[in-house]
């Protein structure tokens, strides 16, 4: 099922007063609002809803379909299909461009070690373990700019979160508001290194984080010492 929304300017008048008390709200989200106030523009959006939408389907193909770039900050890539798609683009000329999380990026599932296989320009986030904290901060984005347009939500490039999960994706044509996230896709890659796959892949070594979780040393269960027989 498709679903095309249009979002009036005049939904501000109801969320203006609460976004604004807030002044931790995201820069991005906070850019689109006061595009919709001062533009008093109609954007075209279509929403998708999965597991019954099936947005691999749509996201599919709109990367088929285009012609310049594909720019994606995704935090997990493990769909075959979507990874073929991308690598047709490559194959046509399109310049393919991925940012994903360094721990999903070395999972067993991810697509990313195929995509450097074959070509494409493939990152993810170098920085410091912050202080304080048991593992580095988690590339969580899930964006793309394609074909001219904005793919975001909670939709992960996978196929349980096409087919199982709850999740949710809009693709937004706006040139402002494809603006505003190119300009969020090239600040990232600044902070990032081209993706390197593990030397030798194992199920142990590259098992992924969200199977695996880090834990800090003191949350972890105590072994419980066996009487002797």
């Amino acid at each position: 099922m498709r679903n095309r929304y249009h979002i009036e300017s005049s939904i501000c008048d109801i969320t203006t007063q609460k976004i604004f008390m807030k002044p931790y709200f995201h820069t991005i989200s906070l850019y689109f609002l006061l595009f919709l106030i001062t533009k008093a523009v109609t954007l075209p959006i279509e929403i998708y809803f999965s597991p019954d939408d099936r947005p691999a389907i749509h996201l599919i193909k709109e990367i088929d379909q285009t012609t310049d770039r594909i720019f994606a900050a995704i935090y997990y890539l493990s769909d075959q299909k979507i990874a073929d798609a991308l690598i047709r683009a490559h194959e046509r000329k399109v310049q393919v461009r991925i940012i994903s999380d360094e721990q999903t990026s070395k999972s067993i599932y991810s697509k990313m070690k195929q995509l450097k296989a074959y070509g494409l320009s493939v990152f993810i986030p170098q920085e410091p373990q912050a202080k304080g904290f048991y593992r580095t901060r988690l590339m969580h984005h899930k964006f793309a700019l394609v074909n001219g347009k904005v793919w975001i939500g909670s939709y992960n490039w996978t196929v349980g979160a096409n087919i199982f999960n709850f999740e949710d994706a809009l693709l937004i044509t706006d040139s402002p508001m494809y603006n505003i996230f190119l300009k969020r896709y090239l600040d990232l890659e600044k902070k990032c290194v081209p993706f390197i796959p593990p030397a030798l892949a194992t199920k142990e070594t590259l098992e992924l984080s969200i199977l695996k979780p880090f834990i800090p040393e003191h949350f972890q269960q105590p072994q419980v010492s066996q009487p002797a027989a």
